[in-house]
């Protein structure tokens, strides 16, 4: 009977890491999917297999996390986090702690997300995990710099490189690390930091295979690209590649992001009709994941155009 359970168990993990890693490369049945992972987690539970239960609702977080579905991500994440708890695995209750504060982070919460990042760093640091160092110091980073504090996010984007220096392989959240650092450097008005940080986060992004971060990477090139138009590279066409995978991955909250920072560009370079296609598309988006403060943009860029 114990042999048998051992198996149940090893399939659960086999099928969650089946289902992350399609989720990962944008081939993700998200009706199917979801609907299995809940079946495990219910067979998990029977089993009294709690580590399980957690990591499968971990795994159920981060898909609703990256569809936009914020508060079915922050349920399932925290009924992941007191799995953990109870049986007391320290490293993945700092995964749970960090998703937290990522969830919160993109719902515009940012104290509660700082909360969350800041106890997952001191139990990070505590236990040595250069990993989780790394992201939890992006993720940081990325909170001040949505902020408008670049400078502070510069120093957190520079302890994550630093400890993902300490891994091999090195870390997969360099990518979007990388992009952090473009974003900062145009806001600190270093464009040539800007590009290489871009395209140094697309080539990692494709390294790994992750369409999110190749996606995210595209957007960011696309906003590079806007802010320096002498180079000759063509803005429209990195949006396009970035709204192209979002939409293929079901990553509703970022392909929404990639419409608002698109139409920004075409509303400052005259092309009004675009504009307002894409910032209304974005907007009721956004709306509708109850993502506030990007909606409320998207409808100052379009009162501009009255």
């Amino acid at each position: 009977m114990e042999n048998r359970y051992n198996v149940l168990v090893e399939q659960a993990f086999a099928i969650r890491a089946q289902i992350i890693e399609r989720h990962l490369q944008g081939k993700l049945s998200y009706e199917r999917d979801m609907a299995t992972l809940a079946h495990e987690i219910v067979l998990m539970d029977r089993l009294n297999q709690t580590f399980a239960v957690g990591q499968l609702f971990l795994a159920m977080g981060a898909i609703e996390f990256h569809r936009g579905h914020f508060i079915a991500a922050y349920d399932y994440v925290l009924s992941a986090l007191r799995s953990f708890e109870e049986v007391g695995n320290e490293e993945r209750i700092i995964s749970a702690l960090n998703n937290l504060g990522e969830i919160n982070r993109q719902w515009g919460k940012y104290a509660e997300a700082l909360d969350y990042y800041t106890q997952g760093l001191e139990r990070a640091s505590t236990s040595q995990d250069w990993s989780l160092m790394a992201l939890l110091h992006n993720n940081i980073g990325m909170l001040y710099l949505e902020q408008g504090q670049a400078a502070q996010a510069q120093e957190h984007f520079r302890q994550a490189l630093e400890y993902s220096a300490r891994l091999t392989p090195r870390s997969t959240v360099e990518s979007e690390t990388y992009t952090g650092v473009a974003r900062a450097c145009l806001a600190l008005d270093d464009m040539d930091g800007a590009w290489q940080a871009a395209e140094r986060a697309l080539a990692i992004g494709q390294e790994h295979n992750h369409s999110l971060d190749i996606a995210t990477a595209y957007r960011t090139l696309g906003i590079v690209a806007a802010r320096v138009p002498d180079r000759g590279d063509d803005p429209a066409g990195y949006f396009k590649q970035s709204r192209d995978i979002f939409l293929a991955c079901g990553a509703q909250a970022e392909y929404a992001r990639t419409q608002l920072a698109e139409g920004r560009w075409w509303l400052d370079i005259g092309q009004s009709e675009r504009a307002a296609e894409l910032l209304t598309q974005a907007r009721d988006k956004l709306a509708a994941l109850k993502l506030v403060d990007e909606a409320a943009e998207a409808q100052r860029l379009l009162d501009s155009l009255a």
